[in-house]
């Protein structure tokens, strides 16, 4: 079975089932290199780590790494809202704050 992204280790960036069937991270974008006229492989640059094995084409497999799907943008997206809401209401009461003082402030220098 194909390995699922969540499982991956933080640094990969690429998944490739390699030519013995067996699936591989890649922190670098592996390169399909040949051996003579019937053979190939990826060559491995950076850091690499077997993933679960399954036989199939493996010069079929490489695979950039998904990005977040919109669900999760969306939750992310609602809580940053959620989070900027309160700074503008903070921010509107140290305003307030800031208004008195100042006026205050400037009935004592008038005194």
């Amino acid at each position: 079975m194909k390995p699922n992204w969540e499982d991956a280790p933080e640094w990969a960036k690429y998944l490739a089932m390699n030519e013995n069937g067996n699936w591989v991270w890649h922190e670098e974008m592996p390169i399909k290199q040949y051996r003579g006229m019937s053979s190939s492989y990826w060559e491995v640059r950076g850091n690499c780590h077997y993933a679960d094995p399954e036989p199939k084409r493996w010069d079929e497999t490489l695979e950039e790494k998904p990005i977040k799907d919109m669900n999760n943008l969306r939750k992310e997206n609602a809580a940053l809202k959620a989070v900027l809401a309160e700074v503008e209401k903070q921010t509107g009461q140290v305003r307030e704050i800031l208004r008195v003082a100042a006026n205050n402030m400037a009935v004592l220098h008038h005194d």
